[in-house]
């Protein structure tokens, strides 16, 4: 175990009445061959953990992707069922639109 994984169990028994969050933005970041596995922050007590480049190091390599092939081939490479109404529904664009007309809202009047 290391000092830093020391340092962060010690932690936990100190403040068992405290929400424990780790967030691996910081010393601690989690991303390939760098530091622990995310069982390890789990082993030591952390509930809950947020893996900020979990979702940002694919989203990049996904839209550098994306970008390179419009630029050599003048198309992104989508499939035709990606089109921004789809991004909106993944987004609560339904939800948004069933909130708005419970409160008499006009918002959504003219479709989307």
């Amino acid at each position: 175990m290391s000092t830093n994984d020391q340092q962060n169990s010690s932690v936990i028994p100190a403040s068992t009445k405290l929400r424990q969050l780790l967030s691996t933005l910081g010393k601690m970041q989690i991303y390939p061959g760098c530091c622990p596995l995310a069982l390890t922050p789990r082993e030591m007590g952390f509930k809950i953990m947020i893996f900020h480049f979990a979702a940002l190091a694919p989203a990049y390599t996904a839209i550098k992707g994306a970008l390179e092939k419009l630029e050599k081939e003048g198309i992104m490479g989508t499939g035709k069922e990606l089109t921004p109404k789809m991004l909106f529904e993944v987004c609560g664009l339904s939800e948004s639109m069933e909130i708005d007309a419970r409160a008499e809202g006009k918002a959504f009047e003219k479709d989307v």
